[in-house]
């Protein structure tokens, strides 16, 4: 693929299309391990982020678009409105950088390794 292609692919992700996710799409949560296998189980793990376990949004910081990949530095901001990893909603405001990686074949994203401050998020909620 070219570079102007996988940033088409990587644009389309970020205006919130699911399309672009590959049917057995990979999502790895870095700091913790944990996988989500198939473009539904990574839909439901986003919408938890974004309105289950946060009311949140993310803005793009920076994106770098390589021949079969891109990666994108984020800032999370959102309030605590669910369990998260068993802390339950305590209305707190969270902001924090994140990066994700993202891996590109034919015009869809096959896997992908979100980097997440997991503890320091926790102690933002303790």
């Amino acid at each position: 693929m070219s570079r102007a292609d996988v940033e088409k692919v990587a644009e389309a992700y970020m205006s919130g299309g699911p399309y672009v996710l590959a049917e057995d799409v990979v999502f790895t949560l870095g700091d913790s391990g944990e996988v989500y296998e198939g473009r539904d189980a990574v839909s439901q793990m986003l919408s938890a982020w974004y309105g289950e376990m946060f009311e949140a949004d993310s803005e793009r910081l920076a994106m770098f678009v390589g021949d079969d990949g891109f990666a994108v530095e984020f800032r999370f901001e959102g309030t605590h409105i669910g369990d998260f990893y068993g802390i339950g909603a305590t209305g707190r405001s969270v902001s924090f950088p994140f990066v994700g990686t993202y891996q590109v074949e034919g015009s869809k994203i096959v896997s992908a390794t979100i980097y997440l401050p997991m503890e320091r998020i926790k102690s933002m909620l303790s």
